[in-house]
């Protein structure tokens, strides 16, 4: 995203408007409809624009924001009074103006962007508190032999506490058998209030780097220093130390007494790159994401917000914490989509990073070893500074890629693995190395289907098939998490039938791999079988450390890992991403492709891929082999333009959806309409159309497709047809900017 001139932006005052006791103001509340600011009196002088405060709604209290003064159209007499200050630093006219521009771009109500800035928070009590468990008495005689088993455990670690989480997951137990032997006296409960997280120290600077990550690294360090919004894209191949450049930037950013946030597309990335601060700065850094605790979240918003915490390393959510003195956002595997938000309120993060950027005037830096389409054109243009690492660290070698025509070494029935992957990965164990064979599809088999009607199993609310799970056992719909175990009978032709798997999920490849490797540990890495963000940190370090002979994975392997015993990858499909309407499917097959090959050979011992496809003449497939990345981008750039597709034009999707069909074709129809009435020659309508997957959750779906030129202004008429909309309660509506996925 590279953020247009706007003319007509609100002013916002740079120094907050103090207000006196009875001034009339407009409070910004997290509600997602259309009128978010609702008008109250100010109970106290002193209070001022960019306060949170308490306000009566109804009969309940909610959290908002003073957003502007406001002489209400009401009678004075009937207007509330806010009730309180919460004790949380004002926001700022830069965050202000952000979620301004936020909700303008991604043509949503003000309230929603505020709502993402108090999601999963209870503003309304910030003291955080945490309950710990230790021993308590010894006496075991009047409880039962499974308490006496819990008992035992707290004696054998006296001084030791621990969390009710952690006692559910290592005991196997329940809350409730905690709590009875916390009132019988066995175990001792314990409220403690959560000190503030620490800073992290400053002035760490790298002093293993090469001389051209230097070069790199001072180029990051002076846009950091500049104090002036730059976008900066860190395209760097697999292994090159983008990681250990981008933290001297980071460095610099907290020498200034300014604070950093780096976003990372998935949980499990966070893992490593929170190690490697650690080991840099000597104290970790804080994490954001929905792995944390509740109260680690109101602990960490309230330090943010008083500038007492400096670096936060977080999903995209971290995006809407109120930093005080927010000086660089690192954006890293930038391309990932993962970064785009596609329930409630969609959003793609890598352009709200920069949209952020722009509003507080400080440097973003997007890293990536496959930039996205949009950053790289946006660094042709000039509009972005481009800096490359081009070889890996210490000059290791790169994988050398080959493509495996699967048309001359054709499989075995039911069999995935070629006979030229068998090879590799028998020499591979062999010499004592580990081997990767990627699978981007979850699961044990995609389609199950009857053998006497050819009946497949599909989602009892959603249009779509189950896809078989655990082996075979259990059926599972990808889209609501509706499961089921697989019948004993066809429920169409009602015959006791043996069903037929179709199609290979890494559960089954793990399967074929046992049977062709008996004495091999083999290992899956899936988002399926990561209950938790300490199960995924377990999963990492036994595959980081060689004991793993075979990992199978989906895309969660691909992003950013560091296996260093890994020397050969086995790409199985490397077609199944090319199919479909997608737009962006080149892209994607590129960049996974290059991603997932990289994991080979990060260590001391060379790496080898090998790419099982079809279609060994794809263009996309020979750029992988060839290392012309250039070549690729290009041409996909020349492709994009042509037909005025993204990052040339844009697009907007409107999704509607309601459990009544006719109804909704009826809403459909009425809307189409009304944008007949106010239509632009800029402006191209395709639909109303059932979407891809027309139901989901038993709500049927509608889609509308807007094509337009890359401007505010003809994407405020889409927000005026939007706002004369009289939509029934039955119907909901999502307004999807820049669409990454079209089911």
């Amino acid at each position: 995203m590279q953020r247009e001139n706007n003319t007509e932006e609100e002013p916002f005052d740079i120094e907050s408007t103090k207000f006196n006791k009875g001034d009339g103001v407009s409070v910004l509340l997290p509600k997602t409809f259309d009128k978010s600011s609702l008008d109250y009196l100010i109970p106290i002088s002193g209070l001022g624009i960019g306060d949170f405060v308490e306000i009566p709604l109804g009969s309940k209290k909610s959290v908002g924001v003073i957003w502007e003064r406001r002489q209400s159209n009401l009678d004075y007499n009937k207007l509330k009074y806010i009730s309180r200050a919460i004790d949380i630093q004002p926001m700022d006219y830069k965050f202000r103006r952000f979620l301004t521009e936020f909700a303008r771009y991604n043509l949503i109500p003000l309230g929603k962007a505020f709502r993402l800035v108090t999601a999963g928070q209870d503003l309304l009590s910030l003291t955080s508190y945490r309950k710990t468990y230790q021993s308590g008495k010894t006496n075991v005689e009047d409880i039962t032999a499974r308490q006496r088993e819990i008992v035992s455990f707290f004696k054998q670690n006296p001084e030791q506490k621990f969390s009710m989480k952690q006692l559910i997951r290592n005991l196997k137990t329940s809350s409730t058998t905690i709590n009875a032997l916390c009132r019988s006296g066995h175990i001792t409960c314990t409220t403690e209030i959560l000190e503030e997280p620490d800073k992290l120290c400053v002035g760490s600077y790298s002093h293993s780097l090469s001389d051209k990550q230097k070069v790199v690294s001072n180029k990051l360090k002076e846009a950091a220093n500049s104090n002036l919004f730059k976008v900066t894209l860190l395209r760097g191949v697999t292994g090159s130390g983008k990681t250990e450049v981008y933290m001297d930037a980071i460095s610099a950013t907290l020498d200034k007494g300014k604070q950093a946030l780096v976003l990372m597309p998935e949980i499990a990335l966070t893992i490593d790159l929170v190690k490697r601060v650690g080991e840099r700065f000597g104290m970790k850094p804080s994490e954001w994401h929905s792995g944390i605790s509740l109260a680690d979240r109101k602990r960490l918003f309230k330090a943010v917000s008083m500038g007492k915490v400096n670096l936060i390393v977080g999903a995209r959510s971290a995006l809407f914490l109120p930093f005080l003195n927010l000086g660089l956002i690192v954006v890293d595997e930038e391309h990932d989509s993962s970064f785009k938000q596609e329930e409630g309120v969609c959003y793609n993060a890598r352009d709200m990073a920069v949209l952020r950027g722009s509003t507080g005037n400080f440097p973003v830096i997007l890293s990536s070893a496959t930039p996205s389409l949009e950053s790289w054109v946006n660094a042709e243009k000039g509009k972005y500074d481009r800096v490359d690492l081009t070889h890996r660290y210490r000059n290791s070698s790169l994988p050398k890629i080959s493509i495996l025509n699967l048309r001359e070494d054709e499989l075995e029935v039911n069999n995935w693995i070629s006979n030229g992957v068998k090879s590799m990965i028998t020499s591979r164990l062999e010499a004592g190395e580990q081997s990767l064979l990627f699978l981007n599809r979850r699961g044990y088999a995609p389609i199950t289907v009857c053998k006497s009607c050819a009946n497949q199993l599909g989602c009892p609310v959603c249009d779509t098939r189950l896809v078989q799970h655990s082996y075979g056992v259990k059926l599972l719909c990808h889209l609501c998490g509706f499961t089921a175990m697989l019948p004993n009978e066809c429920p169409k032709c009602m015959k006791i039938v043996e069903w037929k798997a179709v199609g290979p999920g890494v559960e089954r490849l793990a399967e074929e791999c046992l049977k062709l490797f008996p004495s091999a540990k083999v290992g899956i890495l899936s988002s399926d079988n990561i209950q938790n963000n300490s199960i995924l940190k377990e999963k990492i370090r036994e595959f980081s450390s060689g004991k793993v002979d075979i990992i199978i994975g989906t895309q969660l392997i691909s992003k950013g890992h560091n296996f260093p015993y890994i020397t050969f990858v086995g790409v199985i499909d490397a077609d199944l991403s090319l199919q479909g309407g997608d737009l962006r499917a080149a892209e994607k097959t590129f960049q996974l492709l290059r991603q997932v090959s990289g994991r080979a050979g990060r260590g001391k011992r060379p790496g080898e891929a090998i790419v099982q496809t079809y279609e060994p003449e794809n263009l996309v497939l020979r750029s992988i082999v060839d290392y012309n990345d250039e070549k690729f981008w290009k041409l996909e750039a020349s492709e994009r333009k042509f037909n005025g597709a993204p990052p040339f034009g844009k697009l907007i999707a409107v999704i509607i959806s309601c459990e009544n069909k006719k109804e909704l074709m009826g809403v459909g129809r009425e809307m189409a309409k009304l944008w007949e009435t106010m239509k632009s020659s800029k402006v191209t309508l395709f639909g109303p159309a059932p979407a891809p997957i027309s139901r989901i959750r038993n709500r049927y779906r509608l889609r509308f497709l807007f094509k337009l030129n890359k401007s505010l202004k003809t994407q405020d008429r889409i927000q005026k047809w939007l706002d004369r909309l009289c939509l029934p309660r039955s119907v909901r509506l999502t307004v999807d900017v820049d669409p990454i996925s079209f089911y």
